[in-house]
């Protein structure tokens, strides 16, 4: 996709789009570090974007928005949890 396609987008599919490669970036680096680190480097790393989303929440959506993220978490990413 070229970016003049994207700047076209709408605002709201736009953010979609961008989420989603970030998203598909974020995977991706994670995995590539634990397979060139192993594992201490990449719980290291997988904490630093957990903390780091969770920290900005607070401050654009509310202190509500943290505890639904881990929610979310728990009932979606580890169904098996309970």
């Amino acid at each position: 996709m070229l970016m003049g396609d994207v700047i076209r987008m709408p605002r709201r599919v736009r953010a979609e789009h961008v989420a989603c490669g970030l998203q598909n970036a974020v995977v991706e680096t994670l995995c590539a570090i634990q397979a060139s680190a192993g594992n201490e480097a990449f719980d290291k790393a997988a904490l630093r974007i957990i903390t780091a989303t969770a920290s900005v929440l607070p401050h654009v959506r509310g202190r509500e928005h943290v505890i639904n993220l881990f929610d979310l978490i728990e009932n979606n990413v580890l169904p098996d949890s309970r």
